[in-house]
């Protein structure tokens, strides 16, 4: 029964932390975009970490079942590593390139947003788009 939570917290964190990264990756990776936005450090951190952990511990929970190697200290391992090395070096790469894409885009000052849990700028091609970004925002 342990195993079948394992690896449904697992999926949850791989589901969730996709969801969470997938908007930073599609900016980094996007070229020609009319706008993007660019989450602060922690979160990008997080965001690469959680799809990370989840994959260790799917691992994890397979070595359990299989009854192959130490499962445990593999898993203690995996997480301290794409804690303190994966996961920053993700960061800090896709941190430099969206700052190095920013620099031909205007930032829509009004749009950002500074708070303890979730902080981000957007960037647009122009003053414009920050304006239109800026109806649809305050239209939902």
């Amino acid at each position: 029964m342990i195993h079948i939570i394992r690896a449904i917290i697992a999926v949850a964190f791989i589901w969730f932390g996709l969801e969470q990264v997938s908007e930073d990756l599609y900016a980094t990776l996007s070229n020609g975009a009319l706008s993007f936005r660019v989450s602060g450090i922690a979160n990008i951190w997080a965001s690469y970490c959680a799809p990370l952990i989840g994959i260790v511990l799917i691992v994890h929970v397979l070595m359990s079942l299989a009854r192959n190697g130490n499962s445990d200290k593999f898993f203690q391992r995996g997480a301290l590593i794409v804690i303190f090395v994966i996961s920053p070096i993700l960061t800090f790469g896709t941190k430099i390139i969206l700052s190095i894409k920013s620099e031909n885009y205007v930032e829509c000052q009004e749009l950002k947003r500074v708070s303890r849990w979730n902080s981000y700028q957007i960037y647009a091609i122009s003053d414009n788009e920050c304006q239109l970004i800026n109806k649809k925002m305050n239209a939902k």
